[in-house]
């Protein structure tokens, strides 16, 4: 089944759909695609194993994402440092993924347990699923006192 997504309901773009999207030149060819972040929240959405981003489920996406990030160093989107002269990932922050409260995927939602279960079965990791849980609960934590203080 095709990745399908829906940004109807994302405040930024309910009036101006076109805001979410930018022009791309490859290979000689243009083409017209979402924004980056954007692109990386919709793809996340299986790695997540969350299909929307709600107010009710928005720290759960933040936590399962920051936990990627420390697992695996995966990272949705990165910059240019000029002083360095390379590219560097940009951690999530919890305010930023606030933004984009709306997003639909028809990607499958699962529980957090499963979630920490299939991790576990089909990702080498070298987290306990009690560790796993502990930690996706202290980051959901952070991000409640990020954005809600």
């Amino acid at each position: 089944m095709p990745l399908s997504y829906d940004i109807t309901k994302i405040a930024m773009y309910k009036d101006n759909y076109d805001e979410a999207y930018q022009e791309y030149n490859q290979l000689g060819s243009t083409y017209t695609d979402v924004k980056p972040f954007l692109k990386g929240l919709i793809f996340s959405g299986g790695m997540v194993a969350l299909s929307s981003i709600t107010f009710k489920n928005v720290g759960e996406w933040y936590a399962r994402l920051k936990l990627c990030e420390e697992m695996y160093h995966t990272y949705l989107t990165s910059k240019f440092d000029e002083e360095k002269n390379e590219w560097v990932n940009v951690p999530l922050e919890a305010k930023e993924i606030v933004k984009y409260i709306g997003l639909a995927t028809n990607n499958s939602t699962v529980v957090r347990n499963k979630w920490v279960q299939n991790v576990k079965r089909n990702q080498t990791v070298d987290l306990t699923t009690t560790q796993m849980l502990a930690r996706l609960k202290k980051l959901e934590e952070k991000f409640e006192r990020e954005v809600f203080q």
